[in-house]
């Protein structure tokens, strides 16, 4: 009888086999990942999450270093996210009244309202919440937010949700951490 979990374990096997001798693809595969989750479009239909969970999980399993990891990650989401304000910050006028906002302007407003009385912090709170990944690069251009203030504040909300999504794979594989934490839970 087939079972899909056979057939999951022996891909998944196959798949770590490759990666074992081209190791450069995981490099890869996790650059373009962390571009694309900034593109507006795109980074909003991509799964990022779980993406970057499953190819931490198949790095650290290859021997790759965690720290290594960020840096890649770092490297690719700092641009994607300025291309999506780069794109924000151009075709402002175009996106608040193409037809799909053009009745929905209330939308911007509220936005506007949000970066105006949290500044930065709202930078981060929507890089690092899933909804709002995507857009909160181009909506801080539509705003014009200042291109520093952004990249300081992306770079700081980039870096934790690399900590966060990267540690998490991390966590799964290490069984030192499961002891660790099973530890600390036995505490309380």
């Amino acid at each position: 009888m087939f079972m899909f979990s056979d057939y999951f374990l022996q891909l998944s096997n196959q798949l770590t086999d490759y990666l074992r001798l081209h190791p450069h693809w995981i490099t890869f595969t996790f650059f373009i990942s962390g571009i694309t989750s900034g593109l507006p479009l795109i980074g909003s239909i991509l799964p990022a999450s779980v993406l970057h969970f499953t190819l931490s999980v198949l790095a650290i399993k290859l021997g790759f270093s965690l720290s290594y990891i960020v840096v890649i990650m770092l490297l690719s989401v700092i641009p994607g996210d300025f291309s999506g304000y780069i794109c924000g910050r151009y075709f402002k006028d175009k996106i608040k009244y193409c037809r799909l906002f053009k009745k929905r302007t209330i939308w911007f407003e509220r936005a506007e309202n949000v970066f105006q009385k949290y500044g930065g912090i709202a930078i981060v709170f929507g890089r690092v919440s899933g909804p709002l990944r995507a857009i909160t690069p181009i909506v801080s251009g539509i705003f014009n937010i200042n291109w520093s203030l952004f990249l300081l504040f992306d770079f700081f909300a980039g870096l934790l949700w690399c900590l966060t999504h990267l540690g998490l794979g991390y966590i799964a594989v290490n069984p030192t951490v499961w002891k660790g934490i099973q530890q600390f839970c036995t505490w309380f």
